[in-house]
């Protein structure tokens, strides 16, 4: 999840949302894992590769709780070869882009912590495989706010990766696109632009195709210039994501979540309120439909829903929104975390246009505590 600085009004922050170019790690890693295969079923086959191929599709359509039924059953698999074999590290590598996509961060820290562990043990530090590891590592350390750790790991990844797998190598564009949004994240947007057009070439150059990395590269694209005030280009690169989404795609795919949050944000700089107004309850009911009412994505539209209706004076309606979302990040991020620390500032300044002084300067003490500790 990406929360700029940019202000809104006096202190309100609008939060804005990279999408993770989610991408299975076992595509790398499974191939070259020197492991003996599992004795096949009768219909032929090992079946831990089967229910990786099955887990990667799924999780690739968004049908998140079956995709883990399967990696679960090739976890199963692997029971006999020991917490070392390198196979189980790649299925915790997938299961934790998995729980990312479910916005359930802690747990999928732990999952790619255990998962470089085995990895390393079993290659050693420069091999490719490490560095996708590390590389998932670094994104969930970014989503759970801890910044300077996700950048050195990230670059640390891309040192690795570009002379084992190469800089056309899908692996290694998105350790960029991870990179991109850590420097998003961190205010260095003409940077953040920079590496999200590498990013973009590399893959509409690519000669496996990659379309859903593609179309996430488009919307990230959109947003940042978006950030920047540049709403032309935002618009076509957020249609060009739309468009390559809903030919690629079901219609009910969570990733559109993203596109959604775009769309809002454009409504909101240009003050086009009627639009917004039509589109927010839509879109927060389809949102939580798709990821769930304790998704931090879910918490983000809350918080943007809320900017919109604190610019046109609806401010028992913002503050309502963003008590929601205040909820859902302190469950989903744990009790410090920067977009925590925002959405609560935020909260606060609705609080003192409606002369509750007393319940804002709560909210900005714990705020100051939090982003303090986070320095």
């Amino acid at each position: 999840m990406m929360l700029t600085a940019n202000l809104l009004c006096v202190m309100f922050r609008v939060s804005t949302l990279l999408a993770p170019l989610t991408i299975c790690a076992c595509c790398l890693v499974w191939e070259a894992t020197a492991r003996p295969a599992i004795p096949a079923a009768q219909s032929g086959g090992d079946p831990w590769e089967t229910h990786m191929k099955e887990g990667n599709r799924l999780q690739y359509l968004g049908q998140y709780q079956r995709a883990e039924t399967e990696y679960r059953a090739a976890m199963a698999e692997l029971a006999a070869y020991g917490e070392r074999d390198a196979r189980l590290g790649d299925v915790m590598c997938n299961l934790a882009t998995l729980r990312t996509a479910q916005g359930q961060y802690v747990e999928a820290k732990e999952l790619s912590r255990r998962a470089l562990m085995i990895i390393r043990g079993e290659f050693g530090e420069r091999d490719a495989r490490y560095a996708v590891a590390l590389g998932n590592f670094a994104a969930v350390s970014c989503a759970l706010g801890r910044y300077e750790e996700a950048e050195r790991m990230v670059r640390q990844a891309l040192k690795i990766a570009e002379p084992t797998i190469g800089t056309q190598n899908k692996h290694y564009i998105n350790l960029l696109n991870i990179l991109g949004e850590i420097l998003f994240q961190t205010g260095r947007k003409a940077q953040s632009i920079s590496v999200t057009r590498q990013v973009v070439t590399a893959l509409e150059k690519a000669v496996e195709p990659a379309d859903l990395m593609l179309a996430q590269a488009y919307q990230n694209l959109a947003t940042l210039y978006v950030e920047d005030k540049q709403y032309g280009p935002g618009r076509e690169y957020l249609q060009k994501a739309t468009d390559l989404w809903q030919r690629s795609l079901p219609t009910d795919h969570p990733i559109l979540v993203f596109a959604w949050n775009t769309q809002l944000i454009i409504y909101l700089r240009q003050k086009q309120y009627a639009e917004a107004n039509e589109f927010i309850p839509g879109m927060i009911a389809a949102a939580t439909a798709r990821l769930g009412a304790k998704h931090p994505a879910v918490a983000l539209l809350l918080n943007n829903a809320a900017a919109v209706y604190q610019a046109q004076g609806r401010l028992e309606d913002a503050v309502a929104l963003l008590r929601q979302a205040v909820e859902i990040n302190e469950q989903a991020l744990g009790p410090a975390h920067p977009t925590l620390a925002y959405t609560l500032k935020n909260c606060a300044e609705v609080l003192r246009k409606l002369d509750r002084s007393g319940e804002a300067r709560i909210l900005d003490a714990r705020a100051r505590v939090m982003l303090k500790a986070l320095r």
